[in-house]
């Protein structure tokens, strides 16, 4: 495992805002000063990318952005300057909420979260913000007047998706853009090797048809527009170098220095292609970095880096710059190799394995050369061919001190009399469930039922096998070239970590497993306390899912099981309590999830998109009754987490390098992007 020093993830706003850090001084300080020299330049280089992603997130990200750091550097921190009455309760309030605000722009690249779409604005008045920035400087006054009627509206920035309440600064132009457009512009691209991760799309033209589109690449280089083809409409669809140059150039210098420390020549043969792949735009480059990275076994300090998870694209193809640095923890890593030595008999308890245990084959819907990640790797070309890795991040979960929390508060769905015990125990089992989930969740499912360019097929298509959900032959496969995110579409990542996470749950019920991370019988957390836990969180979680109007899948599953799950709702007292059977965890809840595994993975290795799709829209359902229980859910919420994360800096001889932390605080966190902004 690993514990994250840089990142540019962001969590969902909840009213209350809990911060903490992402400490990982410890693990810095035990690298040689030439690994904390490499880890230094490659944070430089991620966080010199950070103005592409608030670019990406909405018109104006980088101006709130910019703010945030104005305001706190006319009075140099001392937020209470800023006040017409520093001792005024009132003011130090809203005070505090305005903070509260400026610190979630900065973790979330932008006033959107960084999940969902949803856009968050400030819980103060303007007249109060226009007085904080008066206070402040000329500057500050010319960035709030500039970004002022965007912060406060809580409707959508106006690009993308408009029509469908969705925003996106992907998509550009005079007109509004729908999926229909951007998949032929994508398709166009493929055609002439391009992929769309690291362009954004502008059209020009009126309702009904464009007259064209631009796509623009990021990359070092500039270059003019210049067409590459026209869809069937008879729109011309063209491409404009350069887009981020002088962010991407800044990256670039730091990765040449960060060469400079590289422990082994796959390191810097890594380094040089992704250097190359962000001066040209080609997604070639891109690809030599990660077979470069798949090469790079058990490094010290690990990197994500680029245009990498489209998670913020309305038409999930699109990816914001993403930029990751962790460094190796040796105690939490040793757990891990047990996990994969013993994973062969473990992925034998999945529902779609077809066969004995003595015989090689693991069934037609299962490779049968598993080969369980050495620690992902985002490109499913590479993956099918050159196999991947996994991060997990160690530092982003700590148990809570329950002498310092109060028990129901931290768990507001869980019943009180099982709040401690349930707080003391969640955090392991999460640990654990992570873990699968990364690497047997996503180490399995890799045979993808297809047709090959020559005709051929992977399978007996006189005999094509039986699918387990129709009892009858399988009539869908992929064709030559055609991927999980190609055929699924935005619902790609969602399939796949719906079924790694549903994974993680249902071996987390192997004691065998558990006891690989020293809990059984005799333990002092006990391997049944662990199960019985980690159904009861995907319980909550599935309830506090209804804020987004999301149900959570595997919570409809486990409702399914008839007696596993209660949901008592109490709404004169603002109470919703969610409760499992223990006794019922492995005899229902278990095989209800089971039979949402089979589903997920029998729809996922035959491209039967239709059948998920149904499936979501059934399952996303949200009647009277659940809005009921939702307004339950979000007075009872608790607040979500923001992450301060430290910055290192170079010693004065420039022969290390020095690990600093940050205040757990709004003002902590808006002061390491200060202090990090100025350094870079």
């Amino acid at each position: 495992m690993t514990q994250a020093l840089w990142g540019q993830r962001g969590l969902p706003q909840t009213v209350d805002v809990a911060i903490r850090s992402l400490s990982c001084s410890a693990v810095f300080t035990q690298l040689t000063p030439q690994e904390r020299l490499y880890a230094h330049y490659l944070s430089k280089a991620a966080w010199a990318g950070a103005e592409i992603t608030q670019r990406q997130v909405s018109p104006e990200s980088p101006t709130i952005f910019q703010l945030a750091l104005e305001l706190h550097r006319s009075c140099d921190g001392d937020w209470a300057r800023l006040l017409a009455s520093p001792d005024d309760e009132k003011s130090r309030n809203e005070l505090d909420r305005f903070l509260t605000y400026l610190a979630l722009v900065l973790y979330n690249m932008g006033n959107y979260y960084g999940y969902g779409d949803q856009k968050f604005v400030p819980s103060v008045s303007e007249e109060f913000i226009r007085h904080v920035a008066a206070k402040s400087s000329s500057k500050a006054r010319d960035l709030l007047e500039e970004c002022l009627p965007a912060m406060l509206s809580p409707h959508p920035s106006g690009l993308g998706f408009p029509s469908e309440d969705r925003q996106s600064a992907y998509y550009l132009g005079s007109r509004n853009l729908n999926h229909s457009d951007i998949k032929a512009v994508d398709k166009l691209l493929a055609l002439h090797g391009m992929g769309p991760d690291n362009t954004r799309l502008r059209v020009s033209g009126t309702d009904p048809e464009p007259n064209s589109f631009e796509v623009l690449q990021a990359s070092v280089e500039v270059s003019e527009s210049n067409v590459v083809g026209k869809l069937e409409s008879g729109a011309a669809v063209s491409l404009r170098n350069g887009s981020f140059s002088h962010e991407l150039n800044t990256v670039c210098k730091y990765l040449r220095e960060a060469i400079k420390h590289a422990a082994t020549d796959t390191q810097k043969d890594m380094l040089r292609a992704y250097i190359r792949h962000f001066e040209t735009g080609h997604m070639n480059h891109f690809r030599d970095s990660q077979k470069a990275w798949l090469k790079d076994k058990d490094p010290r300090v690990e990197l994500i880096l680029g245009f990498v998870e489209p998670y913020r694209d309305p038409a999930g193809s699109r990816a914001e710059f993403e930029g990751i640095v962790a460094i190796e923890s040796p105690v939490a890593s040793d757990r891990l190799p047990r996990l994969v030595s013993g994973s062969r008999e473990f992925i034998r308890e999945l529902p779609w394995i077809l066969s004995s245990p003595s015989s090689g084959s693991l069934g037609p819907f299962e490779s049968c050369d598993i080969e369980p990640p050495d620690t992902g790797l985002f490109s499913e070309d590479i993956r099918d061919t050159c196999g991947f890795k996994n991060i997990m991040i160690a530092n982003r979960n700590r148990p809570p001190n329950l002498d310092l929390v109060d028990a129901e508060k931290e768990a507001p769905i869980v019943a009180v009399e099982e709040a401690r015990e349930y707080l003391s125990h969640e955090y392991y089992s999460s640990e654990i469930r992570i873990a699968v989930h990364e690497l047997l969740g996503h180490g399995t499912g890799n045979r993808l039922l297809r047709e090959t360019a020559d005709g051929s097929f992977n399978f007996d298509r006189d005999t094509p096998p039986v699918d387990p959900l129709t009892h009858e032959p399988i009539r869908t496969w992929y064709k030559d070239n055609e991927t999980v995110s190609s055929v699924f579409g935005s619902l790609g990542l969602t399939l796949d970590e719906c079924r790694a996470d549903g994974i993680g749950l249902f071996l987390l019920s192997n004691k065998a497993l558990l006891a690989t991370f020293g809990y059984d019988d005799s333990s002092e957390r006990k391997a049944d306390d662990l199960i019985y836990s980690a159904y009861l969180s995907t319980a909550v979680h599935g309830l506090e899912a209804l804020l987004s109007y999301d149900v959570e899948k595997k919570v409809r599953a486990l409702l399914s099981a008839p007696g596993f799950v209660r949901v008592d709702v109490d709404v004169p007292s603002l109470r919703v309590t969610v409760h499992i059977d223990r006794a019922k965890t492995l005899t229902h809840g278990r095989k209800a999830l089971g039979e949402l595994l089979l589903k997920l993975h029998i729809w996922r290795v035959t491209a039967n998109v239709a059948a998920f799709r149904e499936f979501l829209d059934s399952a996303a359902a949200v009647d009277d009754y659940w809005l009921g229980v939702r307004s339950v859910v979000q007075a009872r919420k608790i607040g979500s987490r923001m992450f301060v994360q430290g910055n290192t800096f170079l010693c004065a001889d420039g022969q290390d390098a020095l690990y600093c932390e940050y205040p757990e605080s709004p003002e902590g966190l808006i002061k390491t992007w200060v202090e990090r902004v100025a350094d870079i």
